[in-house]
């Protein structure tokens, strides 16, 4: 299963004002084999442009969509691609294409119905798990993947360590993750997954993407970038 990450950033990120910073992050996006797309947001066609990619949405047969916030959901997006948003009931598995795809509750409660995602390959049986934007797991999300094994788990990580944030970590740990929050979470997940990455990060909150990435490799972590391409 082949996992593009087209966006990495949370909803601080501005196409408008950023777009020449080095360490810029599009809002949270991925594409999975070519032909699933998950949060159609606004940045995906300056993606395909800035990286030199050619009709790279040609092959996608579907769309899901974690949550309706701007940063996730883009109406003129799905319009664009000519096709309909895969609706997901939850705790039922979907055959949606190629895949099996599980919705899970997310704890980020100023969004209309939150999920996170189970996705499996129907073929390979590769599974991976998409937790971005929400704090913590919920209990019944939490007691659901106890039972699974996974081949990647993807984790939000809006908010960087206490170092980053002076010591004091604000409101934001109540709908999404500090480091220590992920660390606490990987952990917790270690009997179930032995790779573990995570995106989604605020450009206020944080240290460098190197600086970043050395920090979290220490806990056995990796860190998601745009146009980043992982094989699972």
């Amino acid at each position: 299963m082949k996992i593009h990450f087209l966006g990495t950033g949370a909803a601080d990120w501005n196409i408008e004002k950023d777009i020449d910073n080095p360490e810029y992050r599009r809002n949270s996006s991925i594409l999975i084999n070519d032909t699933l797309l998950v949060d159609p947001g606004s940045c995906i066609f300056e993606f395909e442009q800035a990286f030199g990619y050619k009709n790279l949405y040609k092959d996608v047969k579907n769309i899901v969509c974690t949550h309706k916030h701007s940063d996730h959901f883009s109406p003129e997006t799905v319009e664009k691609l000519g096709l309909e948003l895969t609706e997901l009931n939850l705790f039922e598995p979907t055959e949606v294409g190629a895949f099996i795809i599980t919705a899970l509750p997310a704890n980020h409660k100023t969004a209309d119905d939150p999920r996170h995602l189970i996705i499996e390959e129907k073929a390979s049986g590769k599974r991976f798990f998409y937790g971005l934007d929400g704090a913590w797991l919920t209990y019944e999300t939490a007691k659901h993947l106890r039972k699974l094994n996974f081949d990647l788990m993807l984790f939000d990580a809006t908010l960087g360590s206490k170092e980053d944030l002076g010591g004091i970590l604000d409101y934001r740990i109540f709908e999404h993750n500090s480091l220590e929050m992920v660390e606490l979470l990987c952990n917790t997940f270690k009997n179930n997954c032995s790779l573990f990455y995570i995106s989604h990060m605020a450009k206020t909150l944080h240290r460098s993407h190197k600086e970043l990435t050395e920090y979290m490799m220490l806990k056995g972590i990796n860190v998601a970038y745009d146009n980043h391409i992982v094989e699972i």
